[in-house]
């Protein structure tokens, strides 16, 4: 099983955040599963679970500012049962940080 694609965070707000980030985690269950990561990522887990992580940041962006993730080269093989991708943006403005997640099952 191979993932490709992108994701992206994009901010318009009225003054700069102070910190910006995205975090793509692709998680992959079920037995003898090994994984295969692209460049910038990191892979974590045992025979039973891995999970693949992409995460990209930014201080003090812009104003209007975008963070993109590129997935690619990212791989599962082994009996995969359940695969999730979870996706996640943090903006820290003004001392308060928002976070906004999204996931696929």
């Amino acid at each position: 099983m191979q993932f490709d694609g992108e994701s992206q965070l994009c901010l318009s707000l009225p003054a700069k955040a102070s910190f910006v980030s995205l975090t793509d985690k692709f998680t992959a269950t079920g037995a003898k599963i090994s994984g295969t990561i692209g460049s910038g990522s990191s892979i974590s887990g045992g025979a039973t679970k891995k999970t693949v992580t992409v995460k990209h940041s930014k201080k003090k962006p812009g104003k209007k500012a975008c963070n993109n993730n590129v997935d690619s080269g990212i791989s599962f093989k082994g009996a995969i049962v359940h695969v999730k991708q979870q996706v996640t943006g943090v903006v820290t403005y003004k001392n308060i940080k928002y976070t906004v997640q999204v996931g696929d099952q």
